[in-house]
């Protein structure tokens, strides 16, 4: 996958994860318009993946507007193994 592949990744799976967790916040309050212990630790969890998603895509936005990488190079997988 190339730097530019990576990117465009990122961000269709930044948008999905937006639209996930407005969906499960309002799931997760229901009708009683609050979350109790362990509604409030799962909508973290999902924040966490959400602000893992970007500060991915910082780190590549940097590193293609730097110059740093070409846009068309090979992702590094021992830097983003998730790539």
């Amino acid at each position: 996958m190339t730097y530019k592949e990576y990117y465009t990744k990122l961000v269709k799976d930044i948008a999905e994860s937006e639209t996930n967790i407005s969906k499960q916040n309002e799931t997760l309050k229901g009708e009683k318009g609050y979350m109790d212990h362990k509604e409030m630790h799962a909508h973290m969890s999902l924040r966490n993946d959400f602000n893992s998603l970007l500060s991915r895509f910082g780190e590549i936005s940097k590193l293609i507007t730097s110059g740093e990488v070409n846009p068309h190079d090979e992702v590094d997988a021992s830097r983003f193994p998730y790539a």
